[in-house]
C-alpha cells in the first residue's frame, strides 16, 4: 500500500443559480484545473493558478470567493460553507473581473500555511459569472463553477480505515474483473478530516498485485468505489482487498463469451433437470403413502 499524505479530490463543481429569468441564459465558464492539491510544511507558502475561460458570445462579470467543504453522507455529497480562517489562508489575486466572448484569464492564488487550519484542509475557489448587461437591469442570472482544493498543512489527520465489503460477481466474461470495494473511515466523526485510502488488491493464482485509490472518505463515513482489474486471464481467481490489516476476499470465474454461453446453458439444463427430478420424486412419495 502506498501511503499518500496528499489527498486528491477530482470533482467538477457546477451550481446554477437562476432567479427572475426572462430568457434562456446559456452563459457558462470553464475552469482548469478542476482540482488542486498541495502539501505544506509548517508555515510554508505555495502559489497556484487557475485558468478561467468564457466559451460564450457574451461578456460576463466574474466574482470569486473561497469556501470550505465537508462530506455529509455516505454517497459523497458535499456541503460548502464559509470559513474565515480558510479564506485568510487562500489569498486570491482577483476578487472580480470581466471576461469578453471567448476570452481566458489566468488567476493566481497563494496558500499561506501560517494562516490555514492545520492538518487536512478542504476548500474550493468559486467563480460566479453574470452577464454584464443584465446586472444593471436587475435580472440576476448566474452560473457558478469552481476548483476544489485539497491541502495537507503540516501533519495530516488520522488515516484509519477498514474494508467492510468486497463485491465481485462470481461469473464474468472476458479477462477483466469488475467489482467494488467498500471501506469505512473509522476515525471519530467529529473530526473534519478525510483522505483517499489506497487499497491493495492481490490475485491468485500468481502474485499479481495492484493498488487502487478509493473515493474521498471523511471521518465516520463509509463509501464504495468501483474498480477494474484488467488482463487477468481466463479461469478461477481469488481476489483479496486489503487496507491496514483489514482484508476481504472473493472468488470469480472469468471466461470468454462463448464459454459463458455454453456454461449458462449447462447450468440451466442441470437446474431444470434437478427441478423435474425433485418434482417426480415428490409425486412418487405421495403415491406410496
Amino acid at each position: 500500500m502506498i501511503f499518500r499524505s496528499v489527498v486528491v479530490l477530482i470533482i467538477a463543481v457546477s451550481v446554477a443559480l437562476i432567479t427572475n429569468v426572462e430568457t434562456t441564459y446559456a452563459s457558462s465558464l470553464k475552469v482548469a484545473p478542476d482540482s488542486f492539491t498541495a502539501k505544506l510544511k509548517s508555515g510554508e507558502k505555495q502559489k497556484g493558478f487557475i485558468d478561467i475561460s468564457n466559451p460564450t458570445e457574451d461578456t460576463v462579470v466574474v466574482k470569486t470567493n473561497v469556501e470550505a467543504f465537508r462530506q455529509i453522507d455516505n454517497k459523497g455529497s458535499l456541503e460548502f460553507y464559509d470559513d474565515d480562517q480558510l479564506e485568510k489562508g487562500v489569498q486570491l489575486d482577483l476578487r472580480q473581473f470581466k471576461l469578453g466572448p471567448h476570452d481566458m484569464i489566468r488567476m493566481y492564488f497563494l496558500l499561506d500555511g501560517k494562516k490555514l487550519p492545520s492538518g487536512d484542509v478542504f476548500g474550493a475557489v468559486f467563480f460566479t459569472a453574470s452577464q454584464s448587461d443584465k446586472i444593471a437591469s436587475g435580472v440576476n442570472q448566474a452560473v457558478r463553477v469552481g476548483t476544489l482544493l485539497s491541502i495537507v498543512n503540516g501533519t495530516p489527520g488520522p488515516r484509519e480505515a477498514k474494508i467492510t465489503a468486497l463485491q465481485i460477481p462470481f461469473f464474468q466474461t472476458g479477462s477483466t474483473i469488475r467489482g467494488s470495494v467498500t471501506i469505512k473511515n473509522t476515525a471519530t466523526s467529529d473530526k473534519n478530516t478525510g483522505f483517499y485510502p489506497d487499497v491493495g488488491m492481490k490475485l491468485w493464482p500468481g502474485k499479481r498485485s495492484q493498488v487502487i485509490t478509493t473515493s474521498l472518505l471523511f471521518a465516520g463515513r463509509t463509501r464504495s468505489t468501483d474498480f477494474e482489474l484488467k488482463n487477468i486471464g481466463l479461469g478461477l481467481h481469488r481476489v483479496s482487498a486489503s487496507y491496514d490489516g483489514s482484508t476481504k476476499t472473493a472468488w470469480v470465474i472469468t471466461a470468454d463469451p462463448f464459454t459463458a454461453v455454453i456454461t449458462g446453458v449447462i447450468i440451466g439444463t442441470i437446474a431444470l433437470e434437478s427441478a423435474l427430478w425433485l418434482r417426480r420424486r415428490s409425486r412418487l412419495n405421495r403415491q406410496r403413502r
